[in-house]
């Protein structure tokens, strides 16, 4: 029997604060940080940190193999063609997994915001039916109403916290791919491709998207369901309470795209 990996929102937590954001400790190994902050049902989703940092490993040993043996170094080129019959290099391999891994997390990524998107057009489509049927109501169904708008307003308060597990995810990853590009290149020098796939990363879907939208249209679900204008700032102050304010934004000193200046965490 296959496993069923269709990726579903992260349970209800409670409320996330900042401090429940990617503050990595100075001492802290960054694959034991991820171990700690990634959610359990998301875990084949994340980067897989310690098989990358396995393959620069290997690469650098072969690397003063190379050197020993022959006095020289073959250096691995990001589009290499392997010629047939030949061994493919923990470098090459290194850059294969790395490209399915930054795959594997836009496709992940892609999935959970539709399922939000989805879960967003249904609540704000209850919302406003809510309102319409709550003028000139009986005081019975007028209680009725009340308890579908505690439930709705529940529901909202839970899809907050799924944005924003979603925003941590997708920050968590972010880290990891800087984390592990900069592994790279200081323990292969003779090879170097941080800066161009830091570029390459910027470009993918799931860096650059902004999904902000959601957080208003909430913010009009709760205005909905309370009657008062106000309420519809709710999506901003979420938006607040994270460390970036959208997908696309910040990570621990790093500045949106495209201008966006590589500054990874500190820890190893």
């Amino acid at each position: 029997k296959e496993e069923d990996v269709t990726p579903r929102a992260a349970p209800y937590r409670g409320p996330e604060t900042r401090s429940n954001f990617l503050i990595c400790p100075k001492t802290m190994k960054f694959g034991k940080y991820l171990d700690r902050q990634k959610l359990a049902e998301w875990s084949p989703y994340y980067i897989n940190y310690e098989a990358l940092k396995e393959l620069i490993n290997l690469s650098a040993q072969e690397t003063e193999r190379a050197l020993t043996d022959t006095g020289e170094i073959s250096q691995t080129s990001l589009s290499v063609v392997r010629t047939a019959g030949r061994q493919e290099s923990a470098e090459e391999r290194f850059f294969r997994r790395l490209e399915a891994e930054v795959s594997k997390v836009g496709k992940f990524t892609e999935e959970l915001v539709s399922q939000l998107r989805a879960k967003m057009s249904r609540m704000q489509a209850e919302a406003v039916a809510i309102t319409a049927q709550s003028a000139g109501q009986s005081d019975e169904r007028r209680e009725e109403l009340g308890e579908l708008k505690a439930r709705l307003m529940e529901e909202a308060k839970r899809f907050g916290d799924e944005f924003l597990a979603l925003e941590k995810y997708v920050n968590l990853n972010y880290m990891g791919f800087h984390k592990i590009l900069k592994k790279h290149d200081k323990q292969l020098p003779h090879s170097p491709c941080r800066q161009f796939y830091i570029s390459h990363l910027h470009n993918q879907p799931w860096v650059q998207g902004s999904y902000a939208d959601l957080l208003v249209t909430l913010g009009h679900v709760y205005a909905e369901i309370r009657g008062d204008d106000e309420a519809a700032n709710v999506g901003v102050q979420i938006l607040g309470s994270s460390p970036r304010g959208s997908l696309s934004g910040s990570v621990l000193g790093t500045s949106p795209p495209p201008s966006r200046r590589v500054t990874p965490p500190l820890g190893g």
